[in-house]
Formats: structure tokens, sequence, C-alpha cells
């Protein structure tokens, strides 16, 4: 057989074996896992540890990459032997005195954990699995004493413009905006946003997919927490204890516009149960001191069912520091267990005072009297009284928020985002809203959906806003805050594009400004925060799917290749097969009689 066939022969058959290999390798490279922290720093005072955990048969090679604020990335490496634990002392890497968020990926499944100690008190959290573009946090509170901190991670190609929502206890909402550059890590000082002394639950809602952790320094001792990136119905959390010296806060946030109603069960370790109710109100955050009803001195795990979706977040403070965390969904439902009957839910009694003797009869010696004139028979006229003019109590912010509620005129909005999207295929959405403008409100629009036209509570300033996991959603104005005419419409559009099937939520949030008074300012106030449910469909039947696309012909491919390369070896070991010199020698015989 001519030698330079038989040559070609074989580097054909190795150009298979490399196009179903790197194929195959694509297949399997999704098993790799990555993890996230959007809250990172370092000095001569603060020292941070990044623990990983490799309980994998094999050994864990892992990259770590530092963003910092000015953009800046570094990165090194980290092996974990299997079935280990391993430290990455990070004042070792970062550079000192520049906040920071990090990623971990790993060859393998690995769990990773951050701990900060400083002398401003410490605190620690798990890593997030996963990237988004909607976060929430059940606990916030700042004072001159009490700094919080909101880092944000955007390890992605495109900047990320971030608006954060504050929800205090009584149903007020502010907000503000937060652009993160691309591959950076951002920081967020609360104290400069919230009301000092008055509690708050957070949402953030980002264009881009991010990571959000909340750092909390106070005397009493810190503590900080990944957020969540969903609201649920029940919440665990495996923690908890209380007494003379400790206390714990439930923070539970409910950003929905119905009131929540939940039930809040302690289990103790020697299997008792109890509850209580805890109401919070639409789109507000509620906090519940543990200490009130728990009994002192006794460890015990915590779950809260609710009616509504709400997200919740643990404190717990003592002398010797403070800790926090997100809780804990379960996917399995577990039934509510049925308290024990001769425990009734209500807060633990005060310690009884010792008690003191019986007082004497005259305790607090009494005056000298003055001695009293003889009366005599005139008769003193009863003074007149002029009565003390009544001082009106001042309102309170909510009783303002009321009244100048009360005062905007009822316009109408008109939105038409579509019933039905398909993965990878761009939607406009279209938002319209005028103060007297009733016809001809949805001519134009060039969006598929359906309008839907709805009347609400209008201001010459609104703002106006389109967020929702597992979309891109491109912002076609420059300002989410517009001036809305009397006789004209205001118009907000996005394109949107679904990056996942199934049932996804949009979140279309509508505010009108509100001016309290010089010292206050304007302030936002919802008029629609709607929650859109949108079916998004796979890729169309129609349209042709790449080649190289389909994971079928990857799976073909790779089989393929192998069983090339098993002959390829066969062919190198033992000599091509008889089958394959008489298929070269027929195709030599054809050449040579051309």
């Amino acid at each position: 057989m001519n030698k330079k066939f038989e040559v070609s022969v074989l580097v054909v058959m190795c150009l298979f074996l490399l196009v179903g290999l790197s194929i195959f390798s694509v297949a399997t490279a999704e098993h790799s896992k990555t993890w996230y922290f959007a809250e990172g720093y370092v000095s001569d005072e603060v020292v941070e540890w990044l623990l990983i955990l490799n309980p994998s048969n094999d050994d864990a090679h892992t990259d770590v990459t530092l963003f910092y604020e000015d953009g800046i990335i570094k990165s090194f490496s980290k092996d974990i032997p299997a079935h280990s634990k391993g430290g990455v002392k990070l004042n070792d890497y970062a550079d000192a005195g520049k906040a920071f968020g990090t990623r971990i990926e790993s060859n393998q499944p690995i769990v990773a954990q951050l701990a900060h100690y400083e002398p401003a008190g410490c605190h620690g959290s798990i890593g997030s699995t996963e990237l988004a573009r909607t976060w929430y946090f059940g606990e916030g509170y700042v004072s001159s004493e009490v700094v919080e901190w909101l880092g944000i991670l955007n390890p992605s190609n495109d900047d990320a413009h971030t608006t954060i929502t504050l929800y205090y206890e009584d149903g007020r909402t502010e907000f503000f905006s937060k652009d993160i550059p691309a591959h950076s890590k951002g920081g967020v000082k609360l104290n400069d946003y919230a009301d000092a002394g008055k509690a708050f639950g957070t949402r953030i809602d980002s264009d881009q997919p991010i990571v959000a952790q909340l750092a909390h320094y106070e005397p009493a001792g810190g503590h900080g927490s990944i957020g969540s990136t969903e609201l649920a119905k029940t919440w665990y959390f495996g923690e908890g204890y209380v007494s003379g010296e400790v206390v714990e806060w439930l923070g539970i946030l409910n950003p929905t516009n119905e009131d929540a109603h939940t039930t809040i069960t302690l289990y103790y370790e020697d299997g008792r149960t109890e509850f209580f109710s805890k109401d919070i109100p639409a789109r507000s955050k509620g906090g519940v001191k543990l200490n009130d009803y728990a009994d002192a001195g006794k460890a015990f795990g915590t779950r809260i069912d609710s009616d509504q979706p709400i997200v919740i977040q643990l404190a717990h403070y003592e002398p010797a520091g403070g800790h926090g965390s997100i809780g804990a969904i379960l996917k399995e439902v577990i039934p509510t267990p049925t308290p024990t009957p001769t425990l009734t839910p209500s807060p633990s009694p005060s310690p009884t005072p010792s008690p003191s003797p019986s007082p004497s009869p005259t305790l607090i010696p009494s005056p000298t009297p003055t001695p009293t004139p003889t009366p005599t028979s005139t008769i003193t006229p009863t003074p007149s009284f002029t009565p003390t003019p009544t001082i009106a109590p001042t309102p309170s912010l909510s009783e303002i928020i009321d009244e100048e509620l009360k005062k905007l005129p009822i316009g109408q909005i008109v939105f038409n985002p579509p019933e039905n999207m398909t993965v990878g295929k761009e939607e406009r959405i279209e938002v319209r809203i005028t103060q007297n403008l009733t016809e001809n409100l949805t001519e134009g629009l060039i969006g598929l959906g359906v309008p839907q036209i709805e009347k609400i509570k209008v201001s010459t300033f609104m703002n106006v806003r389109l967020t929702g996991d597992n979309f891109d959603i491109d912002r076609l104005f420059i300002d989410e805050e517009q001036i809305v005419g009397s006789d004209e419409f205001t118009q907000w559009a996005w394109d949107v594009t679904p990056l996942k099937s199934g049932v996804q939520v949009l979140h279309l949030f509508v505010a009108v400004w509100i001016v309290i008074d010089a010292a206050e300012g304007k302030r936002d106030y919802p008029v629609v925060d709607k929650q859109i449910c949108v079916k998004v469909n796979h890729i169309d039947d129609n349209e042709k799917i790449p080649l190289w696309e389909n994971h079928i012909v990857k799976a073909i491919i790779s089989i393929i290749g192998m069983i090339i390369a098993g002959i390829l070896v066969y062919t190198i070991t033992q000599g091509p097969p008889k089958i394959f010199s008489k298929i070269a020698e027929n195709i030599k015989e054809k050449i040579g009689k051309k």
C-alpha cells in the first residue's frame, strides 16, 4: 500500500478524533463549581480567611479571582486535597486598604465560606453559587454607632445599573441607584441613604447578573450575610439562643402588595415546640425580638411559615460577638408540627423581683402644715379660668404622605407585557403614563403584548422600572425619572430578551414624587408594584438550530470520535484491519484506472 496514502488516512482519522474529544470535553465542562463573595477587605487590623471544603474523592484545583472597585483583577490558585479543608488567608494575596469581591472556580464540587475579623466586629458568610438580577435582605439598621455596607460584585462584561429599594416598618419605601462597572466590586454605605434609627429591609435590582452581600458593624458585634435571590413562604434557622446578655432578632421583609401573616415555630432540644404569630404589612419590614418569646438559656431552631412570599434574616448579638445569616429554604415540604398542648405561645415572663418588706404606714415624712386662718363670712368669688388653647399634634411622616397622596390627581397607565416569549428572542415592552389624556393612549405601541390600562395616582415627576431574573433588559431611555405632562403621555420602553424557559416573572415598579418639606426633600412612593408572569418557550421549532449547538449532534460526534480513536490505536499496535486494506486497495485501483 502507498505509504503517503496510509498517512493521509491516519491524518483524517486523527482530525475526527480531535473534533470528537473536544466536543465531548465541552459537554462535561459544566461539572465545575463556582462560588462568589461580594464583600472583601484586608488591612493591618482586618484579617479575612477564605475557607474551602473539598468532600470529593479527587483533589480540587481552584482559581481565585479578586475584583477591585477600580476594575483591576488579580488571581491566584489553590489546591485542596480530596476529603480536606483548605484555608486561604486573603491578606497574603489582596491589596491592603482596597475593597474587593471574590470568585472561586474549581474543577471539583466544593463549598466556600468567608470569615472576617477586625476590632469593630467579626462576621462570616457562606458564598453564593449563582449570579442573579434581584437580591433581598431582611435585616437592616444604621445609626451614629451602627454602620452597614452593601457589597455588590459584577463579574460580567457589561456595567451593571442597579436600583436599591429600602422598605421601612411604617410602609414607606425609598430607592436610589448605583452603577457597578464591569468586572468590578462596588460598595454602598447604607448610612448615606437609610434613615438612622429605623429598621429596614433591602431589595437590589440589576440589569446584569450580580452578587450582593451585607456587612453590619456596631459596638455589640458585627455580622454579615450573602443575600437571598428568591422569596419563599417557609424559612428555617438551625441556630437560636437568647438570655439576659444574648439578643436575637428576626428581620422579615415583605416586598409584596399583600399583608403577610406569619407563624413562627420554635423547636427546643427536649422535643418541645412553641409558636406565635406576626403580621408584616405589605411592602414593609418587620422585626421580631426572639427574647420576647423564646425560653432564656435554652437552644432552639426556628421555622417561619407565611401566606405571602417573604425573605428572613437572623441577627445575633452577645458580648463575645455577633453573627447573622439569611435563612434556609428546604425544597421538600415538611408538615408544620403540632405544638405541645401544655405550652402557651406567649413571651417569656420577666424575672420575678425579690419581695420587699411591707412598708410602714408613713414612708414619706409629712410636711409641716401651714396655720390655717380662721374663716370669715366673706365669700371669695370663684375665679374664672381662661382655657388653654389646644395645640394640634405634629402629624407623623406617614400621615403627611397620606395627605399628599390624596392631593394627587388620578391618571392612567398603559403597559403591554407579552403573555408568551421565546428564549433568545427580543420583545419590546412599553409603559405610558398621562394625567388627563384619555384617547389614543395605545396608538403607536411597538410591542406585541396586549395593552393593559389602569388608573393610578400621578405626579409631575414619576419613576418607572422594569426588572426580572432570567431576562436581559435593555432600557431605551436614559432616565428612569421623567416629567409627566397634563395633556400628553410620557413613555418608558425596554427591549427584553428571555434567557431561560418556563414561567418567568417581570417586576414593574412605578413611583410618584412626594415633596415632604425643605428638610426631608422628596420621597418616591410606589403606586404600582406588579409581578408579571410570562411563559417563556424554548427556541421556535421553525428556527434553525446551528449544528454545533445541538447537544445530540455533539454526543454522536463524540461517540464516533472515540470509535475512530479505538480503531486508530488498534491500527498502530496490530496493523490496519483487513477490511481497511481492501477499501484502500479498491480506492487505489480506481485512482490508477483514471
